[in-house]
């Protein structure tokens, strides 16, 4: 028990560790020569070290910057920015957001199995901030550790393969074939006007 309490906790919960994880196993499934795996792994690691620092400067200048406006302008609210939310959610719940990302990658690997939506999703900073963005809204409805990592694991899983889709018939126009998917969370839908 204090084996699986510590790669939990210690390891899965450390977000950086858990993303050279998922790294490592990704290069040596490849069979990529042993130079090739720890250095992907590695720099992984670091550049995921460098996005947190930057999203905690990002979050304490943009504290400073929403006081200010808010005092300017006597307005009350909150600056909403990907990397704000994702910093802060690695603070305070690591454990969710890393166990999120991962389960919610198998999830998506399932129901691109089982359903028509044959999309796996590769940009692991959406999956990151929806890992993020699922965390603090379950987590600010109540709900436990594994409720969170259950619900939350779900819903980005099916994000991940129904997002793709929507998007994929302007893919098509565009590339005139199917070849390529576009990978985004962040689609703005309109109707069309006219015939």
């Amino acid at each position: 028990m204090d084996l699986l309490k510590f790669i939990v906790f210690d390891i899965l919960g450390v977000t950086p560790l858990l993303v050279g994880f998922i790294a490592l196993i990704g290069l040596l499934i490849q069979r990529k020569p042993i130079e090739k795996v720890l250095s992907g792994t590695f720099k992984t690691i670091v550049g995921f070290l460098v996005f947190a620092g930057g999203a905690g400067l990002a979050v304490t200048s943009l504290g400073n910057f929403q006081t200010l406006f808010s005092d300017g302008f006597g307005l009350k609210g909150v600056m909403p920015l990907a990397e704000a939310l994702t910093g802060l959610a690695q603070t305070k719940f690591a454990m969710c957001v890393s166990l999120i990302m991962v389960v919610g990658f198998g999830w998506n690997l399932f129901f691109a199995r089982i359903t028509p939506f044959k999309y796996i999703f590769l940009t692991g900073q959406h999956n990151l901030y929806l890992s993020a963005l699922l965390t603090v809204t379950l987590k600010a409805l109540g709900y436990s550790d594994m409720t969170t990592i259950i619900v939350g694991s779900i819903l980005l899983g099916l994000a991940a393969c129904l997002y793709p889709a929507i998007a994929q018939p302007w893919m098509r126009k565009i590339t005139g074939n199917d070849e390529i998917a576009m990978g985004t969370m962040s689609l703005w839908l309109t109707p069309r006007r006219g015939g």
